[in-house]
């Protein structure tokens, strides 16, 4: 069974460019800490190391990053969200690859990806980290459901903001004493 929003992708890997393709790329992010983090603060609780704790101040800004990248063979463009965060379940990935559905879909985009970089200097995203005596979840909802918005704001974003231009990739061995 897959998801309404299930993207296939290709099922060929080109191996070489194909005729006339040429790159485009674009970027875009957003500030994900909340508004109100400082205001607020027990209205959130903080991801990983220890439960019951709520932010005390901001240090840094998390941010969802995206870009969206595409060859122009005609195959259609792919976006890659990277959210500053502990982690999202698959039902929330869903819901956001709903928002830009209609966008994607329209816009020959083949796949939408949505990853974390499992942050613990952030919100409760999951709802792991609240108050266990109290069973409390430290999930909040309002702000989950402004993060997701957030998502798939900067995924249109990066598909307006994009560009032709040259990718280049490469690759080094590392000396052996260094990790």
């Amino acid at each position: 069974e897959t998801s309404p929003t299930f993207m296939a992708g290709d099922s060929a890997f080109l191996r070489a460019p194909a005729a006339n393709a040429f790159w485009s790329v674009g970027f875009a992010k957003k500030v994900i800490t909340p508004p109100d983090v400082l205001t607020h603060p027990n209205a959130y609780y903080m991801a990983g190391y220890a439960n019951n704790k709520r932010p005390a101040e901001v240090m840094d800004d998390t941010f969802v990053r995206t870009v969206y990248i595409d060859d122009n063979s005609g195959r259609g463009g792919v976006l890659f969200s990277v959210i500053d965060a502990i982690g999202l379940s698959n039902k929330e990935v869903l819901e956001i690859r709903a928002k830009v559905w209609d966008f994607a879909r329209a816009s020959n985009i083949k796949s939408v990806n949505v990853l974390c970089t499992h942050n613990h200097a952030g919100i409760d995203t999951q709802g792991l980290w609240g108050n266990p005596y109290f069973l409390q979840t430290g999930r909040n909802e309002q702000y989950n459901a402004y993060l997701k918005d957030l998502v798939a704001q900067s995924m249109l974003e990066a598909f307006d903001n994009r560009v032709k231009g040259d990718l280049f990739w490469g690759e080094i061995t590392p000396q052996e004493d260094i990790f």
